[in-house]
């Protein structure tokens, strides 16, 4: 599998064959969004958005691969009421390693 993030969309090749279901593309879209206003965890997107929790999961680990979405801190999730990961789509909340990693200084 591999992604190409052209467009800010991510397509998702399996095997050479362009991957088409449009409604896991708009929820992958939903969930950008989502993160990109402030940092949340996968709960509070699932919450928000309506999309499910393994849905919204799925979507975060391919945003991750393409580097469109980072560890923000970790905190007590609202929703969950457990140590939870808040991520967040907006570059400008990218830790530095992140960014370093992503012009290709670090490994």
């Amino acid at each position: 599998m591999r992604t190409d993030h052209s467009n800010s969309l991510i397509r998702v090749h399996f095997d050479n064959k362009l991957y088409k279901n449009k409604a896991f593309h708009n929820q992958i879209k939903k969930v950008k969004q989502s993160f990109s206003t402030e940092p949340k965890t996968i709960h509070m997107v699932s919450n928000e958005t309506g999309v499910s929790w393994d849905n919204v999961y799925q979507s975060v680990c391919l945003l991750r691969k393409s580097n469109q979405i980072a560890i923000a801190k970790f905190d007590i999730c609202e929703v969950s009421k457990r140590r939870s990961t808040y991520l967040t789509a907006d570059s400008n909340l990218f830790p530095m390693s992140n960014m370093i990693k992503s012009v290709g200084h670090g490994k």
